[in-house]
Parts: structure tokens; C-alpha cells; sequence
């Protein structure tokens, strides 16, 4: 089961304008400096306060599996996979996501 305020917690800062979104990856590091996070990735950053080395999941990267394993149990792996698609290819900004997130989790 989820808790309520932590669901809030990342809702904010879906719509916070401070994290870069990304695809493919809970969170992406680039040549410049500048790192990019899917909506589970932003989530695992904020509440659980795992670090950026943690959410990089490059193929075969334990720790990326091991935080897809924790929000399917959490949310259940349909609704995981859900925003996956959302993020990755359905196009929807991180604000449209925390609207759906409010939706069917607050």
C-alpha cells in the first residue's frame, strides 16, 4: 500500500518544474552535466531520496530493477506500467502525469 503524502510529495514535484524529463530510463546523466528523469524516477529522487547513481538503469543495472520492483509492489505493475507508457511514449509532460497520478491515487 502507498502512503498519501508521499503520493503528494512526488505529485508536486512532477508539476515543479525542477526535474528535466527524460524517457527510458528512471534517470539519465549527460555529457554536460544535466540529468533527466522519467515520472518513477522523480518519484524514487524525492521520497525515497535515492541518489542519481541508484536511479541510472543501464541494461542489467540491479538497483534500477530493484526500484521498478519496489513501485510495482507499491502500485501495482499495471498501473506502473501505465505511466511508463504515459512518460515514455504517449507524450504526456510531467504535470499532465501528476494530474493523472492526483486522479487515481489522492
Amino acid at each position: 500500500m502507498y502512503n498519501k503524502v508521499k503520493v503528494k510529495t512526488w505529485v508536486d514535484a512532477l508539476r515543479s518544474g525542477d526535474y528535466k524529463q527524460g524517457q527510458r530510463h528512471l534517470c539519465q546523466s549527460y555529457d554536460d552535466g544535466g540529468v533527466s528523469y522519467c515520472c518513477l524516477g522523480v518519484y524514487k529522487k524525492v521520497v525515497d531520496n535515492s541518489t542519481d547513481k541508484y536511479l541510472k538503469s543501464n541494461k542489467g543495472n540491479v538497483g534500477a530493477k530493484s526500484a521498478y520492483n519496489t513501485l510495482n509492489d507499491m502500485f501495482g505493475p499495471v498501473f506502473v506500467t501505465d505511466l511508463i507508457g504515459k512518460n515514455d511514449s504517449e507524450g504526456y509532460a510531467f504535470k499532465d502525469i501528476a494530474d493523472y497520478i492526483e486522479k487515481e491515487l489522492l
